[in-house]
Parts: C-alpha cells; sequence; structure tokens
C-alpha cells in the first residue's frame, strides 16, 4: 500500500471495524456540526458504527482501505459500483471517505482518493461519483481541487439534509 511521511494505507481487515466506528462518529461530529441535527449527532455510537462496519466487511472486504497515522486508523474510503438509480454501466461511486478531524488537511484523505480512483477505474467504471452534504465547503473544495464537478443536488428527507451529487471521469 501507499505511504506517505507517517501516513499509510492499507487494505482494510475485519479487526479495523471498530476503528471506521470511531471514525465514522468523529468525522460526522465534525464535519456535520452546523449542518444536521445536533441531537442526532449526539446520539451515535462508535460502537453500534463498529459492529455495522463489521458487518459490511463480511459483505465486501475489498473495497475499503484503512488510513493509519502511527498504526492508528485515522480515515477510510470505501468504494464500488454506483447506488444512483439513474446509473449508467461503468460509473462508480466514492461511498466514503471520512477522516478523525485530528487527520484534516494532513494529506490522508489526498492518500485515500488516489487509492480509490484507479481501484473503480480497474473495476471497468469510466466516472467516478460522490454525495456530498451541501453546506461542507471543505469537503467541497476538496473534491472540486480533485477534478470532481456538481450535476445533481437533492433533499434527503429521511436525513433531513441537503446534498450534491459530484462526478467526474477516471477512465
Amino acid at each position: 500500500m501507499r505511504s506517505d511521511a507517517r501516513l499509510e494505507l492499507r487494505d482494510a481487515p475485519l479487526a479495523d471495524a471498530p476503528a471506521i466506528g470511531m471514525t465514522t462518529v468523529a468525522a460526522w461530529r465534525g464535519a456535520y456540526a452546523g449542518l444536521m441535527n445536533a441531537a442526532y449527532l449526539a446520539s451515535l455510537c462508535e460502537k453500534q458504527q463498529g459492529e455495522l462496519w463489521g458487518v459490511g466487511f463480511e459483505r465486501d472486504p475489498r473495497v475499503i482501505v484503512t488510513a493509519l497515522d502511527d498504526d492508528t486508523a485515522v480515515g477510510f474510503a470505501r468504494w464500488g459500483e454506483s447506488q444512483d438509480a439513474d446509473a449508467a454501466p461503468g460509473v462508480g461511486e466514492l461511498r466514503e471517505i471520512f477522516l478523525h478531524p485530528s487527520a484534516w488537511r494532513r494529506g490522508a484523505g489526498s492518500l485515500l482518493m488516489d487509492e480509490a480512483l484507479p481501484r473503480l477505474r480497474a473495476a471497468a467504471s469510466r466516472e467516478a461519483t460522490l454525495w456530498v452534504v451541501h453546506g461542507n465547503a471543505r469537503a467541497r473544495a476538496f473534491y472540486e481541487a480533485r477534478g470532481y464537478e456538481e450535476r445533481h443536488d437533492r433533499f434527503r428527507s429521511g436525513a433531513a439534509v441537503h446534498v450534491v451529487r459530484y462526478r467526474r471521469e477516471i477512465a
């Protein structure tokens, strides 16, 4: 796997599920404070998220990569075929790329993106999409700097949040 200074990537083993659960909760609370319901963010449970990720590993462990800083998990990415109803064949999706706030602006996100896109390409994807919360300016700037363009937006009623779909060619 790739590394950059103290940061390195590895294909995530099942043993990473608890750390990925903790990262998910920290990332959501850090990134979505003021953008999502505060009570909902406070209710997120690291243990429960870790258990959910454990189930996800059983379904398809090959599409998750963990970013490590001195052997401590600080982020992860997951990708696969697009789950959007209007997706054409050959469209992949970056489903999650989350970093613990302590890892923001330290290169882990770039390492994860640089790992995910070639793997999507190798799986015969010509384009990659992702969804991001409309008000998450930091994440939107990150994706736009990497060639993603806003293509569609919608209000997800179940989450009561406005999200935007980005797309870029990768072939």
